[in-house]
């Protein structure tokens, strides 16, 4: 699954609405839209805030498809 994928599943998972994972994030619903449909692809920083707020590993939201 692509990182963008990863964000989308376990933000359903933890029962948030992009609006309200965007609150916890200080940032824009359009803006966690596009990390989440693969328009933007989050700085590391992000994604380490993004996995925090959804209480989970960062590495579960990295994308492991190009691995060997």
């Amino acid at each position: 699954m692509t990182t963008a994928e990863n964000i989308k599943r376990a933000r359903k998972k933890a029962g948030l609405t992009q609006a309200k994972l965007a609150e916890k994030l200080n940032t824009t619903q359009q803006n966690l839209a596009q990390y989440e449909s693969g328009k933007r692809k989050p700085k590391r920083e992000t994604l380490i805030k993004i996995a925090k707020a959804l209480e989970i590993s960062e590495q579960e939201l990295l994308d492991y498809s190009d691995a060997s």
